[in-house]
């Protein structure tokens, strides 16, 4: 339970998911940049949840983070999760050009929750906020590494970033589904919890699409199959996903499945080239 409250687990997931595009696409990548990674998640994590507040209502939602005990644990981890970021990005300087971004992206993300009346106003930018999310997601853990390790992103991996975004932004769409009544959403543009049904139909369809498209190109089947074989448990949940308020269902199991195709992806990748 406090491997999943206290942001552990989800900063282990981030690992993972930059470990599986080192070793997927042969990146070399400096293993300064898991440290990095580890603590800037397990920091922006804490923060975010130490500023949400909880009211009694919503304890069949977010069950075990609305106690003073996982509070001031939050609060610690952020301090020594934040010190440990600086201290390993400041002896990788050449990074924070790279890592900017993320960081304001983050911090926008976040800014709702603060104790500041003017960023309230942000407060259930749905589309936007869950779309950046997922956008940040394969930003850290995907394009960043090819970044660091000076290796160009061409045509065959641009089309994996976008499905692999798409299997992201699927999972992150989910918790808003969830959170639907128990946050004050503004939608832009479609109201993506009206229309959830029609909107992961047509991000499947598109998502089916680039991997024809991976296949025609001879991609890796080892990052494909790993990709699809995700894809395919989080459609075939998706309406377990819509009904349960668990907590360990949506931080350990969709959480958790972010990783999947990394580690997929490795354990086909050592097998075909044993």
């Amino acid at each position: 339970m406090h491997f999943l409250c206290n942001n552990i687990f989800i900063s282990i997931v981030a690992v993972c998911m930059s470990w599986g595009t080192n070793v997927l696409f042969d990146l070399s990548l400096d293993s300064n940049y898991y440290i990095v990674l580890f603590f800037a998640t397990l920091s922006s994590y804490c923060l975010h949840w130490y500023y949400t507040e909880l009211t009694i209502n919503q304890t069949s939602i977010n069950q075990f983070r609305n106690s003073l005990k996982n509070k001031n644990s939050l609060l610690f981890l952020f301090f020594i999760s934040s010190i440990g970021f600086l201290y390993f990005l400041l002896l990788n300087q050449e990074w924070i050009i790279y890592l900017s971004p993320a960081v304001i992206a983050t911090i926008i993300y976040s800014a709702p929750k603060f104790p500041i009346k003017k960023l309230k106003n942000l407060e259930g930018k749905a589309l936007a906020k869950t779309f950046y999310l997922a956008a940040v997601w394969i930003y850290t853990t995907n394009i960043v590494p090819f970044l660091i390790s000076n290796n160009s992103i061409h045509f065959p991996i641009i089309i994996f970033l976008i499905a692999n975004f798409i299997f992201i932004y699927v999972i992150c769409l989910l918790f808003d589904y969830r959170d639907q009544y128990k946050d004050q959403m503004k939608f832009i543009l479609i109201n993506t919890n009206k229309h959830f049904d029609k909107i992961i139909l047509c991000l499947t369809i598109i998502f089916i699409l680039l991997v024809i498209i991976l296949l025609i190109i001879h991609q890796s089947l080892s990052i494909i199959i790993g990709l699809v074989l995700s894809y395919i448990f989080l459609y075939a949940t998706i309406s377990y996903s819509k009904k349960t308020k668990s907590d360990y269902w949506f931080y350990l199991v969709l959480d958790g499945l972010m990783a999947l195709p990394s580690l997929l992806g490795i354990l086909l990748h050592t097998l075909f080239n044993k």
